[in-house]
């Protein structure tokens, strides 16, 4: 492995790198890493610049010189550099394989904080237009099983196709299914997209996808090589480890803030340093924005035990789930009622239900706003007021940065804790939070946690 800057590698791949440590001769170096070589794998940035292409060049001119037998470079669909291999090494003795690849699953990677935390990832893709794509480890096993094969000479390039095609909408519900949490898809324009330079490659003929690519085609540059991972499985091998680990590191972010900027919360982690920040979602039942509204407009002004009893009676009617908008517009005011709602919540739930149903409000749309935008649009509605729209921020939204200040749980927790002689204010508990910025939800949820805990010790639970 052949790296100018190996700090940038993991531990176990800079051990087998030798490092090109400085600007200097570029040829020099190249002829002493490919003395020997029997095989290259040379892969080109996403959309080369002319820097990258002129290094590839001098390469290109060190392999022929050392008698590098076999090159796999890697050239993505629409670049203008994807013929390159062919350029260098036409007339020579070394093979090359220009693998061309479609769009890479694991460029989803740079919206990881967007997926971690808002339930989004962004595409130039049209959301029910098929899309060609593979997974890098599926890139890294055809350049393996090419280099590793001595029988092949010549150039050409190889295109790799994956059965495994799904539009963004339909590789968002998968996402929502591996990771336990509603994602959404949003198109945005190619100057805004975060994933990749080069457009996406359409699948503008599904039914190719169909035929046994592991053959070649009549024309003799071109070769298919057929690849396996499903998105399914790339979602459960590679984005949700990597959502789990974005969240547990912004978490540990999370309690050095809070550590540093609080006394009292830094007694808190100090007291439970393996506090598990999201533990409490486990215990919730399963449900979108809409229900996690539902769930909040039962859970006015009344007990967490109350409230639990009304929303098992309104899911009993539809099988022991919580009920779609969809769900929620069958019924009538006094079907709301018999299950224990007022008559004022009620009128709330199917009014909030109807704008969901009719396409008013929706989950992708309210989460796609700001934390003050959702809640500027949710208190509209009679009987929506900020204590509601806090907790679908917190429970539902996963928001970084949201305190209740309504919240009577989190101002006798803050009495508590603060040994205050009186029930803070709105005030007094925004201005408490202020050093909490940006990770007001982690202090209230550390807060939470140490009232159930009291509250455990004090019954003689554990």
């Amino acid at each position: 492995m052949l790296e100018p800057e190996p700090w940038f590698l993991d531990s176990a791949s800079a051990e087998r790198a030798e490092a090109d440590s400085g600007p200097s001769d570029h040829g020099f170096v190249f002829a002493q890493a490919f003395a020997g070589a029997e095989s290259v794998f040379w892969p080109l940035p996403l959309e080369p610049d002319p820097s990258a292409v002129q290094l590839t060049r001098l390469a290109g001119g060190a392999m022929t010189a050392q008698s590098v037998r076999r090159v796999v470079m890697l050239g993505y669909t629409r670049s203008t550099h994807v013929g390159l291999g062919d350029e260098l090494f036409r007339n020579t003795d070394v093979g090359c394989r220009t693998l061309q690849l479609p769009f890479l699953w694991d460029s989803l990677l740079q919206q990881i904080e967007t997926i971690t935390h808002h339930g989004t990832f962004s595409l130039i893709h049209a959301a029910t237009h098929p899309l060609l794509a593979v997974a890098a480890a599926d890139v890294a096993q055809a350049a393996v099983k090419l280099l590793l094969d001595p029988d092949w000479r010549g150039q050409s390039l190889v295109e790799l196709v994956n059965p495994n095609v799904l539009s963004p909408q339909q590789m968002a519900h998968t996402m929502s299914e591996v990771l336990g949490r509603p994602v959404y898809f949003q198109q945005i324009d190619g100057e805004a997209c975060p994933s990749a330079s080069v457009k996406p490659e359409a699948a503008e003929e599904p039914q190719r996808i169909a035929r046994d690519q592991s053959t070649c085609p009549a024309d003799p540059a071109l070769s298919r090589l057929s690849v396996s991972t499903s998105f399914r499985q790339w979602c459960q091998n590679v984005l949700h480890p990597a959502v789990v680990a974005s969240r547990a590191g912004e978490v540990r972010r999370g309690f050095a803030h809070l550590h540093a900027v609080d006394p009292v919360l830094a007694a808190l982690i100090d007291k439970r340093p393996d506090y598990d920040a999201d533990a409490w979602r486990s215990e919730l039942p399963s449900m979108d924005l809409f229900g996690c509204l539902l769930a909040q407009i039962i859970g006015q002004q009344i007990s967490l035990k109350a409230a639990r009893a009304i929303l098992e009676r309104l899911s009993a009617q539809f099988g022991g789930r919580v009920p779609s908008a969809w769900d929620v517009t069958t019924l009538d005011p006094q079907a709301l009622r018999d299950v224990g709602l007022t008559w004022r919540k009620a009128n709330t739930v199917l009014d909030l239900a109807a704008r969901f149903a009719d396409g008013r409000l929706s989950e992708h749309g309210l989460r796609t706003l700001s934390d003050d935008q959702i809640m500027a649009e949710l208190t509209q509605i009679s009987g929506i007021g900020p204590w509601t729209v806090h907790g679908a921020l917190l429970i539902s939204l996963h928001r970084g940065d949201v305190v209740p200040v309504g919240d009577i749980l989190l101002k006798n927790t803050i009495k508590t804790c603060y040994h205050l002689d009186h029930v803070p204010t709105e005030q007094e508990v925004t201005d408490i939070a202020a050093a909490w910025r940006p990770y007001g939800s982690l202090g209230v949820n550390l807060l939470f946690a140490s009232a159930e805990l009291d509250s455990a010790a004090g019954s003689g639970k554990s």
